[in-house]
């Protein structure tokens, strides 16, 4: 039995990769708080952070006793935030522990992460303004031009991001350690899809992206202020985010 984990940053592409794995025959995926059943599921946001570490931890402990016997690969996954790991996603009774089990164990990591910084900003934008995090569908009708707060909202974004990629290369860097670039993912998928499969040792299944992309529009139709971002990204070079 293999146990690997996926670690992402929000607006990634977290949810077809994760898709994916659970379509996989030989792939079983610990959903913990996905599962609007679950009692915790339904508690307030205060009541769950006091509960879920014992919570998680003894799911967790069931999950790995009671997949079928044909899954060779479990997996758990988690965003992470800042400097931290979302506690809700992380199923032990201490996250740093659990984490850490993996790396000291030799167990398989990936991270999920996004090269254009201003696409994945812009994305939680537009996912928090139509409530629609996950697409299914190509949707009909665009949302109107967002105005960006440049400091300290999108700058402050854009370090934590990157100092978060720092961080996971110092602790899981090695031949344990893949990481998943969104850009190449969701342009690539097929190769990307088996290149993943071969670093955990999976059998190689084809199996279609089951979500569409959020946004398509050149991002000078999405930013209302789109001149005073253009400057902006240019007096950081960053400007290569200015994908249109």
């Amino acid at each position: 039995m293999n146990t690997f984990g996926l670690i992402t940053h929000g607006r990634s592409g977290t949810w077809a990769l994760y898709e994916h794995f659970s379509q996989h025959p030989f792939v079983e995926c610990f959903t913990y708080w996905f599962d609007g059943q679950q009692p915790i599921a339904k508690e307030p946001s205060a009541i769950r952070k006091n509960l879920q570490k014992n919570w998680h931890h003894q799911n967790w402990i069931s999950f790995l006793s009671s997949s079928p016997p044909n899954k060779t690969h479990l997996c758990t996954w988690t965003h992470y935030i800042q400097n931290s790991w979302i506690r809700e996603n992380t199923p032990f009774s201490n996250d740093r522990d659990f984490w850490e089990s993996f790396r000291t164990n030799q167990q398989k990591i990936i991270l999920l992460r996004r090269e254009n910084l201003l696409r994945q900003f812009l994305s939680g934008k537009i996912a928090k303004s139509t409530g629609k995090y996950e697409t299914y569908h190509p949707r009909k009708l665009d949302p109107k031009p967002i105005q960006i707060q440049i400091d300290p909202k999108f700058s402050n974004f854009v370090k934590e991001k990157q100092t978060a990629d720092r961080k996971m290369r110092d602790i899981f860097g090695g031949t344990n350690y893949l990481e998943v670039v969104y850009e190449q993912l969701t342009t690539n998928w097929e190769s990307e899809i088996h290149r993943i499969q071969d670093f955990l040792g999976l059998y190689r299944v084809s199996i279609p992206i089951s979500t569409h992309k959020q946004e398509h529009r050149p991002i000078r139709q999405i930013v209302q202020n789109y001149q005073e971002i253009e400057n902006y990204l240019r007096q950081q070079n960053w400007d290569h985010w200015l994908d249109d």
